[in-house]
């Protein structure tokens, strides 16, 4: 693909999964330098966690529980108003200041691969095609759930191996030395802390911090955190 001209270009590329050899086509739009809306304010990730329907209701909801329907109403949002969706290596970049990215750009992660978002959050994201990352707890049963909720869209990434004690203060919002360096040694691309607050450029990408999204955060307010 020449990305020197402007328009509509279609690309198409070939991967090994397992055994198997894939080939997908892309559609990439390239605009003249001079039409790019740059971000200069931040890119926000947003942190969901879990999905219910009016059918599936928990016995104890809480603000870390968002209505399907809700999460459609803010998916449809983003994608009618043409927001982008980079990946974890676009945001390093644009952290490290190797590369911009559009103004309305977002990135969407879902905590902890609760049933809920995985029945029902999912094929939303599908429908819409909307990116997310799913940030597994892998004791569980996070390999069984990466093969039965595979999407297109979706991300299965580490929320570490086993987390989330009661009475514990690993994995709320910790960030230490030691672990800032583990990221770096085993080279993760980019890591994610509760702290309130949108991507810049400059930032440590082994504390990136994020933007919790509410269960009942209205649509208003949910457009005014983006």
């Amino acid at each position: 693909m020449d990305n020197s001209k402007a328009g509509s270009h279609e690309v198409k590329y070939t991967f090994k999964s397992g055994y198997l050899t894939k080939s997908v086509t892309r559609k990439v739009e390239v605009i003249p330098e001079s039409q790019f809306d740059a971000n200069t304010e931040g890119v926000p990730v947003l942190m969901y966690h879990y999905v219910y329907t009016e059918n599936d209701r928990p016995a104890q909801l809480n603000s870390n529980y968002i209505l399907d329907t809700k999460l459609e109403q803010q998916l449809k949002y983003l994608k009618e108003n043409d927001y982008y969706f980079p990946s974890f290596r676009g945001l390093r970049a644009y952290a490290d200041g190797n590369i911009s990215l559009p103004r309305k750009s977002v990135i969407l992660t879902f905590d902890d691969g609760q049933m809920g978002f995985l029945a029902y959050g999912i094929p939303i994201l599908n429908e819409y095609e909307v990116l997310a990352t799913s940030f597994l707890i892998g004791i569980n049963d996070g390999e069984r759930k990466v093969k039965n909720y595979a999407s297109q869209y979706v991300s299965f990434e580490s929320h570490s191996y086993d987390m989330h004690h009661a009475g514990g203060t690993i994995g709320h919002g910790d960030v230490t030395d030691d672990a800032k360096a583990a990221v770096a040694e085993v080279e993760i691309q980019c890591a994610f802390t509760t702290v309130y607050g949108k991507v810049h450029v400059g930032d440590d990408f082994s504390s990136f911090s994020r933007v919790r999204v509410q269960g009942d955060v209205s649509l208003e307010n949910y457009k005014n955190i983006l």
